[in-house]
Parts: structure tokens; sequence; C-alpha cells
């Protein structure tokens, strides 16, 4: 992905794959709504946020596929049906809940590995912030349904952090 810009007219630098402080953003503005009884536009930041989390959750392990393959990876094509398959699950959310067959947080860390095996600091610090927002959204699905079952608002819950014992 590359962003134009600041850099001047023509060039371009790769732009992160994740924007934690984005993400905190979100959370924090949903959350604040929350406390002032604005349920609704809670619930939108936190789509917002959640959204934001699956899409990139989608183009980092695609752009995961895309590395296994450039370096010969056994993995490669794996990594790639990995990919396509959560693309495919997240694309068509009126399936509801899809059994993908893996958990997109730890293809994400076993992508940190790979960069960080290649040197590329950076990036493996985004991809792996962006494995723990894609646990915390898993989370917090979690927590919004019980929250529900219990006839209770889940409106704007989604910055419940996880738990110790459950984060990797």
């Amino acid at each position: 992905m590359l962003v134009a810009g600041a850099l001047g007219a023509g060039s371009a630098a790769a732009a992160p794959i994740w924007e934690q402080e984005r993400w905190q953003l979100t959370l924090q503005t949903a959350a604040k709504a929350r406390a002032r009884g604005e349920a609704v536009e809670a619930e939108k930041l936190c789509v917002v946020a959640m959204q934001y989390v699956r899409e990139r959750t989608v183009k980092a392990l695609e752009e995961y596929a895309a590395l296994a393959s450039k370096m010969n990876r056994a993995d490669a094509q794996q990594v790639a049906e990995k990919a396509r398959k959560l693309k495919d699950a997240r694309l068509s959310p009126a399936q509801g809940s899809v059994y993908l067959g893996f958990d997109p947080a730890d293809e994400l860390r076993a992508y940190t590995a790979v960069l960080k095996g290649l040197d590329r600091t950076a990036e493996m610090q985004s991809v792996g912030a962006l494995a723990d927002a894609e646990s915390q959204v898993n989370f917090n699905h979690f927590v919004r349904m019980q929250i529900g079952q219990q006839g209770g608002d889940y409106r704007g819950v989604c910055s419940e952090p996880v738990p110790r014992s459950q984060s990797r």
C-alpha cells in the first residue's frame, strides 16, 4: 500500500498496515460516548473500529500470502487459502458466523515471526498490534453477546481488554 503526500509530489512511502493511534482514539471516543449515555453514537464508533480491524486483518493476511509466495515458502499456498477464506467470510456477513478453521490473530502472529526474521521491525510491530486488536474484537463480540443474552444494552461496548489469561 502506498501513500503520497508529505514527501513531495511524485514520491511515496509504504504506509503502515495498522494505525494503532486511530484504533485507540476510536475506542476511547466510543467509551466516552457510552459513558455519557449516547449508546447510538457509541455503537456507530464501535462498528467503525471493528470494521477497521476486520479490513486491516484481511489486508495483512493478503500481504503475508504474497510475501510467503515471493519467498517460495512451503506454506505459501496454505497462507493464501486462509487469506482468501477470511476475505470471503468478511465480505459476506449475511452468512452470519463462519467457521474458518484458524484464528486470524494467530496467523497475524505467524506473519510477525516472518517479518522479524527479515528484520522488518516496524512492520512486525504494526502487525503484532493488529493481532492484539483482532483478539480484542473477537473478545468484545463474546462480551457483547453475553450482555445481550442477559437482556442488557451492548451498544457501544467494544473497548473491553482481553483478559491476560486469554491474550497471547
